[in-house]
């Protein structure tokens, strides 16, 4: 499967130092763009920046290069035209795999080049379409060029074009599998660019080598060095999808599976990050591959299911046959004849339809061996040609300046109209881009305010929901209890609007992405819908549920959003129909999509609001139409997540006859998952609540700082800590400080935003001090983002909660931290006359060190302290004691708190389909230990970590 050697050739071949990708870069190039820059400053500006998506959002990429071809005919410079079809081609071939296009902007720029008798931009092409002519099976075409490119860039002495050339040949004959020649040609590429350490290339040759390499250590060696170097030159990982896959493929062949799923894991998550389609289901075969080879069925089946039908629509036929011989007989075994006879039959089509190997081996053989007389041959024909092109040339001079002077009092004519036109026209585009632009500049501050509002909102709902579960416990009565928990539900849904708002800002920024889960399809609407029956038997509404979905398919979504949709959808309808009216959701899945309507009987939607009821914000303004209240959010997240979902959300309505909202998006069945359904149902252990004993510091309660300026927050957190903690307040980080440095406290508690200094800033400040930097520090904030939870653990937090949380939650990490710190002051009483024989810096690069080297086992359920002692050089006792000083904890549970919390950041990402591979991936073998554990832990079970994580987080 080297279909996509390509791609990766492009990424390196083809850079000229554009090697940041930074979101600062990005955002400059933008702000020049929007100043409406002269027109070949402009075209620089839209190739730099689709350069720089393409490390990071390849659609992006793409949509800047349809802007450069939208210019092209107001360029006058041929130079400039030159290069913007350069860079719309490359752009093409390296991100989309758009061939055809890609082709035919080569070609257009080529006959420009041809016609300016532009050497460097003639080469430049050359250089372009000959890995175009590899990937398209033209490989004698492809073969030529480069070896004609060879010729002019030795004669030219260029070192860095002729290295980049021979990668090119190499990955010819590697696609046409012959890996002798290939590897020849690596070979040379290296030791050619290696005399002028020229990276970029490197990072090809390096890879290269290392796939056609029999050996399959040196083969890892390589593919760890292309890593090395493009880690160095590229922010971004995207450089790194192929050699991931490539250590994968090799330990997969070396029949280490567990280590092979590890590196391909890498390259789906790299792929997904840039949306590159094409490696991500790449990656999937090799996982289908691997997991086939453990007996892990349900688990090639999801992997494969996704690719088998991604080939199948990009008629990538190369692929198919592999992914038929895997999932074909796996299908079969769970009872799935249909689509395994359907999968085997595409396999048996993609076979025969792939050109013999051996054949184009040979055609590229035999033209490799082309001799120069027929060479010159050409040239000398060429060169007749051209004479006698110049002769007709002459003729036809003197008729061709006639003409032109009759055409150029015409164009004038003409020209001086057009303008004029043009003027009228280019007046009246900009008075409609500025309002435009104004509109948009309004959303984005509503966009930003309503953000800003849903962080302030979650402190207050800590401070709602943490006293009503508290009065829930305590309630004596069913009316009393049912009250508090009618308070408690509305709590929650608040919660769902704060999140909606997040949402909202993670989809302008690209951020929000699917997280699938396997569900029953009619089942989960059902649910969904009948969810609100008691709201609508209050109001006298009457819900009906149409469905023709099967009741045993399951598909792969991502449920919480899909829920998102359905309620919004269903409480809008509720919202304007009428006591006596009615509310139907009709179902039915057509040509792999789910079609679903939510119907009502109320008054319909006025024709002149109906274009706008996906805007954000939008409120009818209709003077007689009552005033409905809302954001104006759930409607435009609602068909914003359909979209995310690869659908689209239309309405139609009529005044008097109520509306339809339409829903039509693709589904994935999820074949063959019923058993890993099963299995975690099995695996969700009973867990009761974990009373634990208090700990107690020299016979006192540990003492708390709690750092928090909202007074109601802080009240609230020493009320409900205070039964079992000593517990002192600082209002901001500057006060916290203060206090610290004047007292000694066995844990912190902190917001992030606070006057003065903020949690971050003191969580810095702290760091400074070694008298400071090991107490126990919890991040307990509103700041919900992803990227402020990842700036929290790299300045050293132990744990980072979100508002609101659970009560049990916060005192059962607390308990943990604290179980740890009373340990390690153990120790460090029983061995303070030891000599210290590790100084403290060296002690954390220790720590930091074996960290790495757990991770680097982590699917390895034998990995044990002993195997830990050996790769870091000491013997277990001495480690034991680093460990047990710098973290409190035991040499065998410091092994099982970095399993436990790596299992705790998979299920948060959701990236896989169930506990029991989250499990498997952290190297722990027993459900029950694991459930165990990971709730003794987190003071949740996995099961719930994998269904309820919170929105925001």
């Amino acid at each position: 499967m080297n279909r996509f050697t390509i791609p990766f050739f492009l990424l390196c071949l083809l850079s000229f130092g554009n090697v940041t990708g930074q979101t600062a870069v990005v955002d400059s190039l933008k702000a020049e763009l929007e100043k409406d820059p002269p027109i070949d400053e402009k075209i620089d500006l839209l190739v730099n920046l689709s350069l720089e998506y393409l490390n990071i959002d390849i659609p992006e990429a793409i949509k800047y290069t349809d802007l450069i071809l939208l210019e092209i005919p107001n360029i006058q410079s041929p130079e400039l035209v030159m290069k913007s079809y350069y860079y719309m081609a490359r752009v093409r071939m390296q991100g989309t795999m758009e061939l055809d296009k890609a082709e035919g902007y080569i070609k257009k720029g080529a006959e420009i080049a041809d016609k300016e008798n532009s050497h460097k931009w003639r080469l430049q092409f050359m250089r372009l379409l000959a890995p175009l002519y590899s990937f398209t099976n033209r490989p004698n075409e492809a073969l030529e060029l480069n070896l004609e490119v060879v010729k002019i860039v030795s004669e030219q002495k260029d070192s860095i074009a002729l290295g980049g050339t021979y990668s090119n040949i190499g990955s010819l004959y590697e696609t046409i599998l012959n890996q002798e020649k290939a590897n020849e040609y690596y070979k040379k590429a290296i030791d050619v660019l290696e005399k002028i350490n020229y990276q970029p290339y490197l990072v090809m040759a390096y890879g290269g080598y290392a796939k056609t390499h029999e050996n399959l250590d040196s083969a890892i060696v390589y593919h760890k060095k292309a890593i090395n170097v493009a880690n160095e030159l590229y922010a971004s990982e995207s450089m790194n999808v192929i050699p991931y896959r490539g250590i994968g493929e090799a330990y997969f062949k070396k029949e280490e599976y567990r280590k092979s799923l590890k590196w391909f894991r890498k390259a789906i998550l790299v792929s997904e990050r840039t949306k590159d389609e094409a490696n991500l289901n790449q990656a999937y075969i090799y996982m289908g591959m691997a997991f086939n080879k453990l007996n892990m069925a349900d688990s090639v089946i999801h992997y494969l299911n996704p690719a088998y039908d991604f080939f199948k629509k990009e008629n990538f036929t190369q692929e198919m046959p592999t992914i038929a011989e895997i999932l074909g007989p796996v299908l079969a075994e769970k009872g799935r004849h249909k689509k395994a006879f359907e999968v085997m039959k595409s396999g048996f089509v993609a076979r025969d339809s792939l050109i013999t190997k051996e054949k184009t081996a040979a055609i590229a053989e035999t033209t490799a061996k082309y001799e120069t007389a027929e060479k010159e041959a050409k040239i000398a024909r060429q060169q007749l040609e051209i004479a006698h092109q110049k002769t007709i040339q002459n003729r036809t001079v003197f008729g061709g300046i006639i003409a032109l002077m009759l055409a150029s009092g015409i164009y004038f004519w003409y020209y001086q109209n057009q303008r004029r036109k043009k003027q009228a026209a280019e007046a009246a585009l900009e008075l409609e881009q500025a309002k435009a632009a104004n509109l948009l500049e309004l959303d984005s501050l509503k966009s930003k305010f309503f953000t800003n509002i849903s962080h302030e909102l979650r402190t207050p709902l800590t401070l709602i929901t943490g006293p009503l579960e508290n009065a829930m416990e305590k309630a004596k009565t069913p009316r009393v209890k049912k009250d508090i928990q009618l308070a408690h539900s509305n709590s929650k849904k608040l919660l769902t609007l704060v999140n909606e708002i997040l949402d909202l800002s993670k989809l302008e920024s690209g951020k929000l992405q699917l997280n699938e889960s396997v569900a029953n399809l009619d089942q989960l609407l059902r649910r969904i819908f009948f969810s609100f029956k008691s709201l609508t038997e209050i109001q006298g509404i009457k819900l009906v549920f149409e469905s023709n979905i099967k009741k045993d398919l399951f598909i792969k979504t991502d449920i919480e959003k899909l829920e998102k949709i359905g309620n919004n959808l269903i409480a809008n309808a509720i919202k304007y129909t009428p006591a006596g009216g009615s509310v139907t959701l009709s179902a039915d899945i057509m040509d792999g999509r789910l079609k679903m309507d939510i119907s009502d009987t109320g008054k319909g939607i006025h024709p002149d609001d109906l274009p706008k009821v996906f805007d954000r914000f939008y409120q009818s303004g209709q003077k007689d139409e009552p005033m409905q209240g809302g954001t104006g959010i759930g409607l435009a997240l609602a068909r914003e997540l359909a979209r995310l979902f690869g659908g689209d959300l239309t309405v139609s309505s009529g005044l008097g006859k109520g509306s339809i909202f339409n829903l039509n998006m693709p589904i994935k069945e999820a074949e063959g998952n019923m058993q890993a359904i099963e299995m975690e149902k099995t695996e969700k252990a009973k867990t009761s609540p974990v009373n634990y004993v208090p700990i107690l510091f020299g016979d006192e309660k540990p003492k708390l700082l709690i750092i928090e300026d909202n007074p109601e927050m802080s009240d609230y957190l020493v009320n409900i800590l205070s039964p079992a903690y000593n517990c002192s307040t600082a209002r901001n980080g500057k006060q916290g400080l203060d206090i610290l440095q004047k007292k000694n406290f066995d844990l912190i508690t902190c917001d992030v935003m606070m006057p003065e200094m903020d949690g971050f800033e003191l969580r810095q400040k702290i760091n400074e001090n070694k008298d400071l930097r090991h107490t126990p520090f919890i991040f307990l904030t509103a700041r919900a983002l992803e990227d402020d939870k990842i700036k929290g653990l790299q300045l050293g937090v132990d744990d980072y909660i979100t508002k609101p949380f659970s009560k049990t939650e916060l005192l059962v990490r607390i308990h943990n931290l604290l179980k740890n710190k009373s340990e390690r002051d153990i120790w460090q009483k029983e061995n303070r006359r030891e000599k210290e024989d590790v100084p403290e810096s060296a002690e954390e690069q220790l720590l930091r060190q074996a960290e790495h080297i757990v991770l680097e086992n982590l699917e390895n359920g034998q990995f044990k302290v002993s195997d830990l002692a050996k790769n870091i050089g000491y013997s277990q006792r001495s480690l034991g004691r680093i460990i047990k000083k710098a973290t409190g904890l035991s040499s065998v549970n410091f092994i099982l708190e970095i399993r436990l919390q790596k299992a705790r950041q998979l299920l948060e990402k959701r990236r896989f389909l169930t506990v029991a591979e989250v499990r498997y991936e952290v190297g722990i073998e027993s459900p029950s230990y694991f459930t165990t554990k990971f709730t003794e832990r987190f003071g949740k079970n996995p099961k719930e970590y994998l269904e309820n994580t919170v929105a925001g987080d």
